[in-house]
């Protein structure tokens, strides 16, 4: 169950190598396999750590800030809270952003 993963866990699991550079496709494709959430940035794929109530009341805050001060039909705010994976190519990177906003 991904709540229960914790870093530790994680890290004396060793899904991946933490000194090696990943690409996108390998990364993608250890993600399948692991029990858990992880990020990638760079090459470097890094575990998610868990949600806490404290984090799930400023992304539940900072998602209705952001919703009442957009405007714009062309723009849309986002309550994903991590189960949407988003990946940022000129940046080389992959994450679970609990908000975002996206341009339609």
């Amino acid at each position: 169950m991904i709540a229960e993963t914790t870093i530790k866990q994680v890290q004396k699991d060793k899904y991946w190598d933490e000194n090696r550079v990943y690409t996108f496709d390998e990364y993608f494709k250890l993600e399948e396999k692991a029990p858990f959430k992880s990020e990638f940035l760079n090459g470097k794929v890094r575990p998610m750590p868990n949600g806490t109530t404290n984090h799930a009341v400023i992304c539940g805050s900072l998602y209705f800030y952001l919703k009442s001060i957009i405007k714009s039909s062309k723009i849309k705010a986002l309550a994903a809270f991590s189960e949407l994976r988003i990946f940022i190519e000129p940046l080389d990177i992959s994450v679970y952003p609990d908000c975002s906003c996206n341009f339609k």
